[in-house]
């Protein structure tokens, strides 16, 4: 997002060469998408009739897709699915990325896995659908097909549309955000043939905050599916405290960046927010630059971001501060129990979500009964994580097997 850091983690590294057996429901939905043999392989025809979270409502091939992902794929979709905005309730439309492994499926119907992606900017041109190697995730996504499992990487409300040059994403609201994975897999159930309700999720930055959303909404917001865990890396669970790092003048250069798309999707949500009340003038006079995310414009993000300092980003008066906090402590995970699992991993050195803003999310979580197995890792910074060790958490969730829960060792420590 600033100098060093893109707010994403690079999921290449949580992955190991393993082969396990894997076990789905059967699927219930109405197909949407209607596998035919053509002269290029399998195509899909897919309805666009359907209502409610999860319906299909256009798709298109990816032809510049990463070989590895297309390789390991016998079905490769950018889809744009129904969802639903978390602030308002009303019906969305939002993108993803759909991938079904090769061979027949085992009995019970395949497994889900969703892989939320980290901050890539607040233009619809921003979404990570619209890259080959989708934004970092194509050696996860082949990885994981080659598991067997089906394969999502939704794009969050308001991104995807190259169309769009507004900022309409509402950038780390997690309401949204978790409702748009939950709703991700109900569209791979309508567009892949005997895929099961069986699913879990991993995500890292802003996609920890998605999929460890999704986990606090799933009760209630996904109940038919079943998610048996979530792995959220350097979650950015509850930024609130930005806003009083920017009234102390604290904040890194790396969450400059992160601030100003907030304020950017504050000001899309709310017109009549008086963004000077927040920044200085030479950040409102470089909200274009600011608010871009091409790679042929990153550059001169970045150039910008380096030539301010800590005073432009500084509230203007007490008032606004406590006003900042609040919005953004809406848009953190909801304060809901949990309904599987959680591990999160989070480092020492992340100078974008600082540690103990993830220490006392999971606290919270472990408030509410929660599940959460943690691991703090003092030396990693935010994309540093070693995270290798969530691809047998997950899997292990998909066995049934009982996650370990550090929750009581939390509350002992304080």
């Amino acid at each position: 997002m600033g100098r060093r850091s893109s707010g994403r983690i690079r999921m290449t590294s949580v992955l190991v060469a393993a082969v396990i057996a894997v076990a789905g429901c059967s699927s219930d939905a109405d197909e949407q998408a209607t596998p035919t043999t053509g002269a290029g392989g399998v195509e899909y025809r897919v309805n666009t009739d359907g209502a409610g979270p999860g319906a299909l409502r256009a798709a298109e091939t990816m032809p510049l897709l990463d070989r590895r992902v297309r390789a390991n794929s016998q079905l490769a979709l950018r889809v744009k699915y129904v969802s639903t905005d978390g602030r308002t309730g009303e019906e969305t439309e939002t993108w993803g990325a759909f991938f079904a492994p090769k061979g027949p499926a085992p009995e019970g119907g395949r497994p889900v896995i969703v892989l939320p992606h980290g901050t890539s900017g607040v233009l619809g041109e921003c979404g990570v659908t619209l890259k080959s190697d989708l934004g970092d995730l194509a050696v996860t996504a082949a990885s994981w097909l080659q598991l067997g499992y089906v394969v999502v990487v939704p794009d969050y409300q308001g991104l995807g549309d190259p169309d769009e040059q507004r900022p309409t994403h509402p950038y780390l609201d997690a309401r949204t955000s978790g409702r748009n994975v939950i709703d991700a897999v109900r569209a791979a159930r309508y567009l892949v043939p005997e895929t099961g309700t069986r699913w879990g999720a991993l995500g890292g930055s802003q996609g920890g905050q998605a999929a460890w959303a999704a986990n606090a909404l799933a009760e209630t917001y996904g109940s038919e599916l079943d998610l048996v865990g979530v792995a959220a890396l350097s979650p950015a669970a509850d930024v609130s405290g930005l806003a009083d790092l920017a009234a102390s003048g604290a904040m890194t250069v790396e969450q400059y960046g992160l601030y100003n798309w907030l304020l950017l999707a504050l000001n899309a949500e709310n017109s009549e927010l008086d963004l000077r009340r927040f920044v200085g003038p030479e950040v409102v006079a470089s909200w274009d630059e600011l608010s871009q995310c091409s790679a042929s414009r990153g550059a001169q993000r970045a150039e910008v971001l380096e030539s301010l300092s800590a005073d432009e980003f500084r509230p203007t008066s007490p008032e606004a501060v406590t006003e900042l906090r609040e919005l953004l402590r809406e848009r953190a995970v909801p304060d809901l129990p949990a309904a599987a699992p959680t591990i999160v991993i989070y480092g020492g050195k992340d100078e974008l979500i600082r540690s103990e803003w993830t220490a006392a999310a999971v606290r919270r979580s472990c408030a509410r009964g929660d599940i959460v197995h943690t691991q703090f890792q003092p030396a990693a910074d935010h994309g540093g994580i070693d995270g290798r060790q969530v691809v047998g958490w997950l899997t292990a969730r998909f066995d049934d097997e009982p996650s370990y829960n550090r929750c009581a060792e939390i509350e002992r420590a304080g």
